[in-house]
């Protein structure tokens, strides 16, 4: 049988390269790139004389992009009485773009672009920068309390392993996006969150099995016990894994647009996650155990 933990240097490098791509991409790119609610922009607002359908709204965020000549699509919601009005958010643009663009829409549904502007504003980012901090401060207490928990449940290392691969995941998730040019948003945000619960439940799992193995091999090192855990947690984190990205991956391909970013970071946070559980955080564990001279207890 393949043994994970006398391979775990080599499955770290996984997430650790795709790190440091991600770092090189962040700089190579000129940083993150961030959606209207976390960059501020341009809201326009536009009586369509009906409700629209998901394609509809689709086709406008295509029209109004191409039209400004932007590179962030822009977000396409319905509003007003009998929701027969769209709120069309986009990065800032020039009154000559945002004339342009809201023209393009209105020659395709054929409406006179005067009449069917209500309204055009523009907004700062003082709210996703609000956000923003917000994300690192409560991610921080749920780690600190989640060490806490692993602590008190299990022993200090186990907790230290998982709050260590929780932050691996999390590097790996933005790495994701820093390479593909992916725009931050607030579902990232709520993804990310997400992910952090997920993760972290995959994680104890496995160290459950572990401390459950430590009663029956007093004398087994703790490398021999992790190897064992592994192997018997293996078939349901794969399968709980599994599960869930059927779901999340048809929502992705089938999904809306809105579905579809909130769904995106929650893949790949969950492959990563599932992925440190099995063969970072335990082989790792085990490894500073041994490195102490102690055997399982």
């Amino acid at each position: 049988m393949f043994n994970v933990t006398k391979n775990k240097l080599w499955f770290t490098l996984i997430p650790v390269v795709i790190i440091v791509a991600g770092i090189l991409g962040f700089f190579v790119n000129g940083g993150f790139r961030q959606d209207i609610d976390f960059a501020g922009g341009t809201s326009v607002e536009l009586g369509m004389g009906k409700v629209l359908t998901g394609d509809e709204r689709a086709e406008i965020a295509k029209l109004y992009k191409d039209a400004a000549g932007i590179e962030i699509e822009p977000t396409v919601q319905l509003t007003g009485t009998g929701s027969k009005n769209v709120v069309i958010k986009s990065t800032v643009l020039t009154a000559e773009k945002r004339d342009a663009a809201i023209k393009a829409v209105a020659d395709k549904f054929g409406l006179d672009a005067e009449a069917a502007t209500l309204s055009t504003a523009t907004q700062a980012a003082t709210y996703g920068n609000e956000m923003k901090t917000r994300t690192l401060m409560f991610t921080l207490l749920a780690s600190v309390l989640m060490l806490i928990y692993i602590w008190i449940r299990f022993e200090w290392r186990s907790g230290v392993m998982a709050v260590l691969c929780l932050i691996l995941n999390v590097l790996v998730m933005m790495s994701v996006y820093a390479i593909g040019k992916i725009p931050l948003s607030t579902t990232f945000i709520a993804a990310l969150l997400t992910v952090v619960g997920y993760s972290i439940n995959d994680t104890i799992v496995i160290f459950d099995r572990i401390r459950e193995n430590r009663k029956f091999a007093k004398k087994s090192s703790a490398t021999e016990v992790v190897e064992k855990s592994i192997w018997q947690s293996m078939t349901r984190t794969i399968n709980t894994s599994i599960t869930t990205l059927i779901t999340l991956v048809v929502l992705y391909f089938m999904g809306a647009s809105s579905l579809k970013n909130f769904a995106l970071p929650i893949i790949i946070g969950i492959v990563c996650g599932s992925f440190t559980s099995i063969f970072v955080a335990s082989p790792w564990w085990g490894a500073w155990c041994d490195a102490n001279k102690k055997t399982v207890k």
